[in-house]
């Protein structure tokens, strides 16, 4: 059984990838100068309350 603060936790981190994927911006990072450093910042902005599991899910999405 899933205890309280566990499910709100991920309904925390559900909610933070939403905000996530909305932020990535695929054309905008083909754009840069940097492109790996632009994806790097964007994991290292989010990673701490979306998960790198489900970030690096939308990234796989992206490469399809």
């Amino acid at each position: 059984m899933v205890n309280v603060d566990t499910k709100n936790a991920m309904e925390q981190m559900d909610a933070a990838v939403q905000e996530a994927r909305q932020e990535l911006d695929p054309k905008a990072i083909n754009a840069a100068a940097d492109p790996v450093k632009e994806v790097a910042n964007w994991m290292k902005k989010w990673y701490t309350s979306a998960g790198y599991k489900r970030l690096s899910k939308i990234l796989i999405e992206l490469a399809d």
